[in-house]
Formats: C-alpha cells, structure tokens, sequence
C-alpha cells in the first residue's frame, strides 16, 4: 500500500521513471502476498474438507451401529471405508460402510426398515446367509452436503 501510493505521488510529479520502477516493486510484492493468501486459503479448505469427511464417518458408522442394535443385532460389526467427493455434484460426498452380524429374518427386515427412514442412506449389498448362521452383510452408501462455509471459493 505505502509502495502504490509512493508510485502515485511521483506520477503526478511527473517524475514517470522514478513511478514505474516502484510499480513494478509493488506489482512483485503484490504478486507474492497474492499468491501467500491463496495457499493459506487452500490449506484451510483442506483441513475443513477433512475434518467434514471425518465427522461424516462418524456418523454413518453410529447410525449403522444404533439401526444394528435397535433392530436387534448386537453383535454387528460395524466400519466405514472412506468419503469421496460425488462426480457432477459439487458439495456432495458420499461415506461407504459396512455392517456384519448374525441377523434373524425379522431382525433383518427391522435393520432395513429403519434404514429405509433415511433417504440419504443407500443399500448397495444385502447378504443373509441361510445356512443356520443367519450371517448378514451389507455394504451401505450415506450421502452428505458439505456446508457452505466449508466449499472452497
């Protein structure tokens, strides 16, 4: 800012060489501070980024755990394998978990009916084995918005 308004008073001096080498001084400076701003910016965009797609594992990992225990399965085996950001849909992240118990006929429908009450969840795989293990495995998709604040410019 000093060196801009330095340039300045010397052009209406009309002293116009004096004016264009601390121009081309402020444009540097100004260049540097620019490009300083724009990697502090993307570095904090970063951290918000995944600290979103962290606290969305989380989540789909407790909603999975709790429709598990409430449907009655209390031995479920529950894990989320990462978010990823969904192609052609700026903001949205999609989180995959899985979910692994031993699961009668009835708990199976139960977990499925409260799943089924959240439309930003998605069943992808559904197994329940039938050989007296009544071993149940699910491969489900949860889909998140990322906040305003936290989408970078």
């Amino acid at each position: 800012m000093l060196f801009r308004s330095r340039q300045h008073m010397l052009a209406r001096a009309k002293n116009y060489a004096e004016a264009q080498r601390i121009k081309k001084i402020a444009d540097k400076l100004e260049d540097k501070e620019k490009s300083s701003m724009e990697t502090q910016t993307a570095a904090i965009f970063a951290r918000k980024e995944a600290q979103f797609r962290q606290q969305q594992q989380a989540e789909l990992q407790a909603l999975l755990a709790t429709s598990a225990e409430s449907a009655g399965i209390p031995d479920a085996a529950v894990r989320t394998e990462g978010a990823a950001e969904v192609e052609g849909v700026p903001g949205v992240w999609e989180v995959s978990g899985r979910l692994a118990g031993s699961a009668a006929g009835p708990a199976s429908s139960a977990l499925l009916r409260e799943l089924s009450r959240h439309r930003w969840v998605r069943v992808d795989l559904l197994e329940i084995r039938d050989d007296g293990t009544d071993r149940l495995q699910m491969i489900v998709r949860g889909y998140y918005r990322m906040p305003v604040e936290a989408v970078a410019p």
